[in-house]
């Protein structure tokens, strides 16, 4: 999309030209009957050629303009010049959200012939070629604020207001004076024995530290917020979390009760302690596992015994459960040994095909061994989960 602008007496005038991937072109002119300045004009060519391209579903752009001003405070690269230009970059901002991707180039006026035809067009209010689409714009695209009068100092009301900020070391300075007392019992009961870690120096209240017993110059909590602004944002300060910041502030020797309250919310609303806090990584509810849904593809492999002589001698018995059918295999030994483990597992394979786990309790017969796999004539090494690394236990 290439635009431009263009001033005079008759009044102002834009061109936009927009040129597809296939060449085709599209022209329109834009007539300004309203004042505008030169940076008004193009911003009105910018922002009602990025409306004709959302409106024409276009996702992708590309704009050029010759005014290297417009094309650096759209890119970001100046600073605006006034609240009107402000006012239409935000605009225009709110309009670049819906494209993938869009950038401003500046280029000169020599390549901005094109459009700068058309914002003649529009400025000169001639005859309109065919082809082109012609816009009258009767008031500017932004609210414009309008001025408020000055009043003379001698005709202005002031409305006094009064402080509903109460200091939270009268009553105790009161009480330590001329021992003045709230009418409530409790209040009364609170302040007296709060008071006894306080004291008056030269008019001033100061606050006995609870371990050192450090005086502790009690502020108010305005003057407290300040302090502690002053050692997070300071010279000197390094951005430190709420629980450092309290403690420096009591450390240099000042006190009031919300320290620690105004601290978290400095650390709270700062900005930056928000994006490089240590971001917690813990799911935000406890992990499921999940069973295996397939029949003969976890397989727990146990022992039992020794028991009592049983008739051929059996004492041992090798179990093996399917964990989703509850289908049990089972195998009477007369000793247990790794290798009798190994043939109830080979005829497991062989039975019901290679399972995708194996779950296994005690014993050193269960954590490895060599078997001959006789559908891929091959020889597997097979590492069963043992009691030293359990998968799960029974």
């Amino acid at each position: 999309m290439y635009f431009d602008n263009t001033l005079n007496v008759n009044g102002a005038g834009a061109g936009i030209l927009f040129i597809t991937l296939t060449k085709d072109k599209l022209r329109y002119v834009l007539r300004i009957h309203f004042l505008a300045s030169n940076n008004a004009a193009e911003y009105e060519a910018c922002l009602h050629g990025l409306r004709i391209a959302v409106a024409l579903s276009i996702k992708r752009l590309m704009v050029y303009g010759d005014s290297t001003l417009v094309i650096n405070q759209l890119n970001k690269d100046c600073s605006y010049s006034s609240e009107k230009i402000d006012t239409y970059c935000t605009k225009i901002r709110k309009l670049e959200g819906k494209f993938y991707g869009i950038e401003y180039r500046h280029v000169v006026r020599d390549q901005n012939q094109p459009a700068d035809q058309l914002s003649k067009i529009g400025s000169s209010r001639a005859a309109v070629l065919s082809g082109v689409f012609v816009q009258d714009l009767l008031v500017p695209s932004i609210k414009e604020e309008k001025e408020v009068e000055e009043v003379p100092p001698t005709e202005q009301l002031v409305l006094v207001v009064p402080s509903l900020v109460v200091d939270w070391r009268e009553q105790f300075i009161k009480y330590l004076n001329n021992s003045e007392v709230p009418a409530d019992k409790t209040d009364t009961e609170r302040l007296i024995c709060r008071s006894k870690h306080y004291v008056l120096v030269d008019g001033n209240s100061m606050r006995k530290s609870a371990k050192e017993g450090v005086l502790q110059k009690c502020v108010p909590q305005d003057e407290g917020v300040k302090l502690l602004h002053k050692i997070h944002f300071g010279s000197c300060g390094n951005y430190a979390a709420s629980r450092n910041l309290d403690g420096k502030a009591f450390r240099a020797s000042f006190y009031w009760p919300m320290a620690i309250f105004d601290a978290e919310d400095l650390f709270r609303r700062y900005e930056g302690c928000q994006f490089f806090t240590k971001q917690i990584h813990v799911p935000a509810q406890e992990l499921q596992t999940i069973p295996a849904s397939w029949p003969f593809a976890c397989w727990g492999l146990d022992m039992i015994g020794p028991f009592k002589p049983a008739p051929g001698g059996f004492r041992y018995v090798y179990v093996a459960i399917d964990k989703f059918s509850k289908w049990i295999e089972y195998k009477l030994l007369v000793s247990a040994t790794t290798k009798k483990a190994v043939d109830l597992f080979e005829d497991i394979i062989h039975r019901f095909g290679l399972p995708n786990s194996i779950i296994t309790d005690p014993g050193t017969m269960f954590t490895g061994h060599h078997f001959w796999d006789f559908y891929e004539d091959r020889c597997i090494s097979v590492k069963y989960v043992s009691v030293a690394h359990p998968r799960a236990n029974g």
